[in-house]
């Protein structure tokens, strides 16, 4: 992540760059030492961090003196996957493909179809404009149960007991904890196998 102190003179103002490919966010923050400059691949944008007592123009100087940088680390983030028809997925580590199938009748809101020797199909009911978010929600709730289960497990065995476990879309990590016992995770762990849950 390069770091640096701007110097104090004017240049060019704003922070859009051409051919760039993502959007670029500027963060004050009232603690920062220093511009910092970092790549979201969750978000895919160039986040740039501005202590408070900085110009605009010092960030747009800052980021264009590391645009190689930039430029590298955004060719290194996958493109993202849209929940969509037809689209190839993760469940538990094992590849599905997503199938929209309408307000038809299944059990559940999605059922998972294990096809012979071929990718297992997500098939989701429900009206085609709905079916992303009735996706993710049925995500949601199979991480709730993994997650629950994986949790109960290991706190017998330590002896502890968690307080609560709360899911999240988190950017940045995929779970945190606090001394009182209070546990936060990423729902995008039911993507991962399931010794990465573990």
């Amino acid at each position: 992540m390069p770091t640096g102190r701007g110097k104090k003179k004017a240049v060019a103002s704003g922070l859009e760059l051409e051919n760039l490919g993502a959007p670029i966010e500027v963060r004050r923050h009232p603690a920062a030492r220093r511009l910092t400059l970092r790549v979201s691949k969750t978000k895919r944008a160039v986040i740039v961090t501005v202590p408070a007592d900085y110009r605009m123009d010092e960030a747009g100087k800052f980021l264009r003196s590391n645009l190689d940088w930039v430029r590298e680390r955004l060719g290194s983030v996958p493109e993202p996957v849209p929940f969509a028809d037809g689209a190839r997925m993760p469940l538990r580590g094992r590849m599905h493909r997503v199938c929209f199938i309408g307000p038809r009748r299944i059990r559940g809101v999605v059922e998972i179809e294990d096809a012979c020797g071929n990718t297992p199909r997500l098939n989701v009911s429900g009206r085609l404009e709905h079916a992303p978010r009735r996706l993710k929600d049925w995500l949601v709730e199979q991480a709730r149960a993994d997650l629950d289960a994986c949790v109960g497990l290991h706190a017998r065995k330590l002896g502890v007991k968690a307080r609560s476990i709360t899911l999240r879309d988190q950017t940045s990590r995929w779970g945190s904890c606090t001394a009182g016992g209070l546990l936060s995770f990423s729902w995008r762990l039911v993507l991962a196998p399931t010794h990465v849950l573990d």
